[in-house]
């Protein structure tokens, strides 16, 4: 994990979970992905892919959590 004194980079944890499914169902935020937003069971099944990728290899997508 990295973080500074403005912003930390997590990986994709259940205490997560209900805000990036809200992001993934979200049709501005998700405007530019290929897929668009999400139902609710897709954006599920993503969370969970991206989770178990950085499980299996150690890297992969993450959080970007701003400090307020």
């Amino acid at each position: 994990m990295f973080k500074n004194n403005r912003l930390a980079l997590k990986p994709f944890t259940e205490e997560y979970l209900a805000p990036i499914l809200d992001l993934f169902q979200d049709h501005e935020f998700m405007k530019f992905s290929p897929y668009g937003a999400l139902t609710y069971a897709k954006a599920l099944i993503r969370f969970s892919e991206i989770k178990l990728h950085y499980k299996n290899y150690g890297f992969g997508k993450m959080l970007i959590i701003e400090k307020i």
